[in-house]
């Protein structure tokens, strides 16, 4: 699915192009990416992407995830369910 019609689907009462901006600057409009220091790495599944990413973070970096750039602490004791938060839509409704 195209970035558009992603947007479109997952932000029903958001602004679309709003939300595109949003998610071309933050992760160049891809869903499986971390970026730390405005680099971005990209992945072809979210289940590497967890594991880069959780690494990254063990060696104390900040990190944003996913489509909309989330700050997110994916080592917390809740971070199990955080592990979703790369998944599109998800990414886009929380931001």
């Amino acid at each position: 699915m195209d970035l558009v019609t992603l947007l479109t689907v997952c932000t029903l009462g958001f602004d679309t192009k709003l939300m595109q901006a949003i998610a071309i600057v933050q992760s160049g409009g891809e869903p499986y990416v971390y970026k730390i220091d405005d680099r971005i790495a990209r992945f072809d599944t979210a289940e590497e992407a967890i594991a880069a990413a959780r690494t990254r973070q063990e060696e104390g970096k900040k990190i944003r995830i996913g489509l909309m750039g989330l700050d997110i602490d994916l080592l917390a004791a809740t971070a199990e369910p955080n592990e979703a938060m790369f998944e599109p839509c998800v990414n886009v409704n929380i931001a």
